[in-house]
Order: structure tokens, then sequence, then C-alpha cells
């Protein structure tokens, strides 16, 4: 059986802040822009949005 990937979606106070955490911190890479404000952040086969 084979199940999809879980993409969590985080709820943020101030995306510019968070943004810079998950890159700069955590080592993520942007992803793709779905629409503003929000973002989708990748590392290896983890994905957030």
């Amino acid at each position: 059986m084979r199940f999809n990937k879980l993409v969590p979606e985080l709820s943020v106070s101030d995306i510019e802040v968070s943004k810079r955490f998950y890159t700069d911190v955590l080592g993520f890479r942007k992803h793709r822009v779905i629409n503003k404000p929000g973002t989708s952040a990748k590392k290896g086969a983890v994905s957030l949005f």
C-alpha cells in the first residue's frame, strides 16, 4: 500500500521571521511560493507549508 506525503501547514504570527528561522537556523530551503504570504520549505524528504 502506498500513502501520499503528509505536509503540515503551520500558522505563524510573523511570516518573515518564521521563514528566516526555518531557512537560516534549521536549514530548510524555499521550495515554492504558493500565494502571498504563503510559502513552502523543504529539507530532504521533509516539506512544510
